[in-house]
């Protein structure tokens, strides 16, 4: 049975997991030209 995680690794095959590849390409992008930007995820 899946949970949900609210701390440490996320290991879809136990938790409840939501794919956001753009999201993901956007960050690994601005990360490699030394940009920063905030993670905002209401609970």
């Amino acid at each position: 049975m899946r949970e949900f995680n609210t701390s440490g690794q996320n290991i879809p095959e136990e938790h409840y997991t939501l794919m956001r590849p753009a999201p993901v390409k956007k960050g690994m992008k601005m990360v490699g030209s030394k940009r920063y930007f905030t993670i905002w995820a209401p609970r």
